[in-house]
């Protein structure tokens, strides 16, 4: 059996936090658009739960999941799109979330170009 650093699962469950956040979908949806990233099929539901648990339960990422996460931080960064930091340009919860669903779209966009290509 091959050991992680918590360091290592750590940075990897929050990469996939980030990327579902970007996306604007959640965790479970990001392994669904992960896992047919990689495999080029969809996954049946009882697959995507194998994979789902052990990453709620430990921080366990599968590798496709993980260079999904990693592929789609590194299109927004190319492409110059951050999330604002709500804290400092967002004066009321509207306005972040409109901020967010901004954001959200352009980087959904980007990615699903990608994918077609």
């Amino acid at each position: 059996m091959i050991k992680t650093s918590k360091l290592v699962a750590n940075g990897d469950a929050q990469q996939v936090e980030q990327a579902a956040a970007i996306l604007n979908v959640s965790e479970f949806r990001l392994f669904e658009l992960a896992y047919q990233d990689w495999f080029g099929v969809l996954a049946k539901e009882n697959k995507l739960e194998s994979a789902y648990m052990p990453y709620v339960v430990c921080g366990t990422v599968p590798c496709w999941l993980r260079h999904f996460s990693r592929k789609t931080l590194q299109l927004c960064d190319e492409a110059g799109l951050f999330l604002p930091k709500l804290s400092a340009r967002a004066n009321t919860l509207s306005t972040a979330l409109k901020s967010i669903e901004v954001w959200s779209f352009i980087l959904f966009l980007s990615v699903i170009s990608m994918m077609v290509v």
